[in-house]
């Protein structure tokens, strides 16, 4: 069955404030077509917190759990890898909020700057990660198959990037392929917003299930 995952990165607007919010537009794409999404979060930025989360967005996050979960992206706009051991803390931190919660978590992650060492993505394993997905660009070690192993982690490339693409048509939402990793960011959501219903349509009429 071919399936496509589909991901917000950057998220930290959404969670901080009930304004400028994505939620809510989330909300009526899975509604149109059953749409499911990750949202890829910061942990610490411009003086907010995970743990700061408002409680009508925790309830929000809690009442959708069967479509949107919550991925760690980084703590902040450096990369994953800058600080080991405070950004290891920093997964630690989102997991026990989306725990209180009762959120749903993935064990598919998207890390800033696709960017992780040899022992954080061992730490990550260890705390249940299966995959982790990697560039949109032709910059990747993929075999034929679009994956391989290390660190007893899955490697998937992400097919699109809709802020890249012009055209949505079959050949750039990669129509065709068994597993198909597509998303935006949150600072450009709005502008982009277009393209994902279009999007959404092409998947579900293509007989795409949303994981």
């Amino acid at each position: 069955m071919n399936s496509v995952h589909l991901s917000i990165d950057d998220i930290y607007m959404s969670l901080r404030s009930e304004e400028n919010n994505i939620l809510s537009v989330l909300k009526q794409m899975h509604t149109a077509f059953g749409a499911k999404f990750t949202l890829y979060h910061y942990t610490d930025m411009e003086g907010w917190q995970i743990e700061q989360i408002p409680k009508p967005i925790g309830a929000f996050l809690k009442d959708n759990r069967d479509w949107l979960k919550l991925g760690f992206h980084s703590a902040n706009e450096t990369p994953f890898s800058s600080s080991e051991r405070d950004y290891n803390q920093c997964f630690l931190r989102s997991r026990c909020i989306w725990g209180k919660l009762k959120a749903a978590t993935t064990d598919i992650l998207r890390l800033h700057y696709w960017d992780a060492t040899d022992e954080q993505k061992d730490f990550l394993r260890k705390k249940g990660v299966q995959v982790l997905l990697m560039r949109d660009d032709d910059d990747l070690p993929y075999d034929e198959f679009d994956k391989y192993e290390e660190c007893g982690i899955t490697m998937r490339r992400t097919r699109v990037r809709f802020e890249n693409i012009t055209d949505i048509s079959l050949d750039s939402l990669h129509i065709g392929k068994p597993f198909i990793a597509a998303f935006t960011h949150e600072w450009c959501f709005a502008e982009n917003e277009g393209k994902i219903w279009r999007a959404l349509e092409i998947y579900s009429g293509n007989g795409y299930t949303f994981i």
